[in-house]
């Protein structure tokens, strides 16, 4: 299989994955219709995304935000939600300019990544809104910011969880080139 045809599988599943869990996510909370937070895959799937392949992830980023505000509003939003999440380059220019393997690879700078993925989105969503309502970006970003802050919180988790699966939270060509090395290196010893 060729490296583009792997990628459009890999980013298709992840893209089928996320949207799936956001919809049971999305049928459990009409269980509790009070509940004002609500947990959400978008970020951390996109940042797992951005990690494998780049900013091919972005694509997730508005695909999760347009099928939030679908499923959470009706549709009221969607171009907030999907264009603000746009906002989550800020964490990969930084995964960019530190490196994959040095956030792959570093604890604390996988955080700083997730931190800067949430802070974005955060900041994207607070800009979209109020160019959307005419509202000031200091309330726009106080709500997106605090109503978010739980999915920044999970992202973290999530994503230090996947950076312990082997070939999870890693550059993808870099992965591919690993393990056929360490295929190989298999074969020459047996």
């Amino acid at each position: 299989m060729s490296l583009k045809r792997y990628r459009l599988l890999d980013c298709g599943i992840l893209l089928l994955i996320m949207a799936l869990l956001e919809g049971l996510i999305a049928f459990g909370r009409g269980l509790y219709p009070g509940e004002a937070y609500m947990l959400s895959t978008v970020l951390p799937v996109t940042l797992i995304v951005i990690m494998r392949w780049g900013m091919w992830g972005l694509i997730h980023g508005i695909v999760g935000g347009v099928l939030y505000a679908f499923l959470y509003g009706g549709g009221r939003g969607a171009a907030v939600y999907g264009l603000g999440n746009l906002g989550i380059c800020l964490g990969a220019v930084f995964l960019l300019k530190t490196g994959k393997e040095k956030v792959r690879g570093d604890v604390l700078f996988t955080i700083i990544y997730c931190v800067l993925g949430w802070l974005g989105t955060g900041l994207g969503k607070s800009i979209s809104s109020m160019i959307a309502s005419g509202y000031g970006f200091m309330d726009m970003a106080r709500l997106h910011l605090a109503v978010e802050a739980f999915n920044g919180a999970a992202a973290i988790i999530i994503v230090l969880i996947a950076r312990k699966q082997n070939g999870v939270f890693e550059d993808q060509p870099a992965f591919l080139a690993r393990t056929a090395e360490e295929e190989k290196r298999k074969k020459g010893e047996a």
